[in-house]
């Protein structure tokens, strides 16, 4: 059963039950989320993934951008699968957001490595939108696999595309256990690719507004995600699947 972590002294996601499990944001995801589909400041690479990193305060925000071009396309619908191997654990993702991951991974390992060993920094927190939600699960992944003895590492991914093949090994289930996707409810994007190709969610998911407020096409855009978190503070719940 998918659920919700609370990252203490950051972005508090509280559980509360009112006959069933919900959530409640703070506004502070929404200011993530601003940022992150704000244009400024990101860095192309050669795969034509965008990244930023932001230091706010003793917190490194890692953002990547939505689609934003023709070869963001292009890894968009490379749905094949590839292994990714981290010491003795092998693992199957989607081969073309893996491929635009790998050519930013080292440039923000680097750079977020330096704040940790520096001691500026104790908590990273990586956001995507669209194209860029599964290069944020893959950069907590590779973050907590790097430093999470030293710092906490989280991630939000909004209108999030799978990037998941099959079952996770136990210690990679674990470092991608801080990822949360956030998705409007009724979001084509976030249900492909299709789970019958054997692709999976992240273990957590909140789901956004209900089933039919939205069509497949709008329930996408970013206006749409706006609109829903602006909501959250005056709702008693968000259903979390």
């Amino acid at each position: 059963m998918p659920h919700i972590r609370r990252l203490k002294n950051y972005i508090p996601l509280r559980l509360v039950s009112r006959g069933e499990k919900g959530l409640v944001i703070t506004m502070k995801l929404i200011e993530l989320f601003r940022e992150c589909i704000c244009f400024d400041g990101y860095i192309p690479t050669p795969m034509s993934g965008d990244y930023k990193i932001v230091f706010n305060g003793r917190v490194a925000e890692i953002y990547f951008q939505h689609s934003d071009g023709f070869w963001d396309w292009v890894s968009n619908f490379d749905f094949a699968v590839r292994p990714y191997k981290r010491m003795d654990s092998e693992w199957r993702c989607h081969r073309g957001f893996l491929r635009v991951f790998k050519a930013m991974r080292d440039e923000i390992a680097a750079i977020i490595g330096e704040a940790v060993r520096d001691g500026r920094i104790d908590k990273a927190v990586c956001v995507g939108y669209s194209h860029g939600a599964p290069l944020a699960l893959l950069a907590v992944e590779d973050l907590s696999f790097r430093f999470g003895d030293r710092i906490s590492v989280c991630g939000f991914g909004f209108g999030a595309p799978r990037v998941i093949w099959g079952k996770l090994p136990e210690d990679v289930r674990e470092r991608v256990s801080g990822f949360t996707a956030v998705n409007v409810a009724g979001d084509l994007v976030s249900n492909l690719p299709p789970k019958l190709f054997g692709f999976k969610d992240p273990d957590n998911v909140c789901i956004l507004a209900s089933k039919g407020d939205y069509g497949p096409i709008e329930a996408h855009v970013y206006t749409s995600i706006i609109a829903e978190l602006e909501k959250i503070p005056q709702k008693e719940n968000c259903k979390c699947p």
